[in-house]
């Protein structure tokens, strides 16, 4: 794999500014943050900020993957490895991805390794809950967090400097660096968007409901709200009980299929509403079990 640099990497570098303090701490003396636990997104760059970060500040790096058998031994022989400076002098920085693929009797190699604080180590996962609090309580969390539209925009355009509408369509349908690499890749050039434009803007949760029960929403367009929603408000502003009834049971026969069908979409945008001055909720008094209406 090839050695990045801090320089190499696209996004705003406030993202990256603490694992780079961090990191650069050591050449002070021993942080009072140990260990540095790096979360996000798959895709986000935790891996390669971690490593860009190590390399930059002089350490020689040692990771630790999900595809070996990570048991207690193994991490006491990992932790000994790095402890001890590469064939050129160089200290090194131990970097443990997937954190979540740890078994909890693997991780109680980690306790004296925690409180010993002999080297710099960077923990990587998903979620944060990924490792214990016992684990975590001494340390440092930082979340990496989706990379913006304008940066994935300037990697592509870092590939393939020309403009092309391919480039704005994979930015804006991307939410990780790894997934706007991956549709680059497997996107022909020629490819256009054939996607047909709404000619509304969408509309979701409240505003959906509100002009489902209104009768107001465009014909044709599909409900991006889940249907029990739409079923529970109009039955709350007094929908006809055997309309609501039989949404109901439409909406359950659709669990036997791939979502709801046509005619199940068609029958949920019937479900009127006879009190709309207060949309998609009208005014109510609840007492225990019993509505007043």
């Amino acid at each position: 794999m090839d050695d990045l640099t801090p320089q190499d990497l696209f996004g705003s570098k406030r993202h990256f500014a603490p694992i780079k303090a961090w990191l650069d701490s050591w050449g002070y003396g021993t942080p009072s943050v140990y260990p540095f636990i790096l979360v996000g997104d798959s895709g986000v760059g935790k891996s390669t900020a971690a490593r860009a970060y190590a390399h930059d500040a002089g350490y020689d790096i040692i990771e630790s993957h999900a595809d070996a058998e990570r048991d207690v031994k193994y991490f006491n022989r990992l932790f000994g490895e790095a402890r001890m400076p590469s064939f050129f002098g160089k200290k090194r920085c131990l970097i443990v991805e997937d954190a979540g693929a740890i078994s909890n009797s693997a991780w109680r190699a980690f306790e004296a390794t925690i409180k010993e604080k002999a080297f710099p180590l960077i923990i990587i996962s998903q979620s944060e809950n990924d490792v214990a609090w016992r684990y975590r309580k001494s340390g440092i969390t930082h979340r990496i967090p989706q990379p913006a539209q304008n940066d994935l925009l300037a990697l592509l355009n870092s590939i393939s400097p020309a403009p092309d509408e391919r480039m704005i369509w994979i930015s804006q349908n991307s939410t990780s660096w790894r997934q706007a690499m991956m549709l680059l890749k497997s996107t022909p050039p020629d490819w256009m968007d054939d996607e047909i434009e709404s000619d509304g803007k969408a509309r979701t949760g409240f505003a959906e409901v509100q002009r489902l029960l209104r009768g107001e929403h465009p014909h044709g367009h599909g409900l991006s709200s889940h249907p029990l929603g739409v079923i529970q408000a109009a039955e709350w502003n007094c929908a006809p009980p055997e309309n609501v009834c039989e949404a109901l049971r439409l909406h359950s026969l659709a669990w036997m299929v791939d979502g709801l069908s046509a005619v199940s979409i068609a029958y949920l945008k019937t479900l009127r509403a006879n009190t709309q001055d207060k949309t998609p909720f009208r005014k109510r008094d609840i007492s225990g079990s019993t509505r007043r209406i």
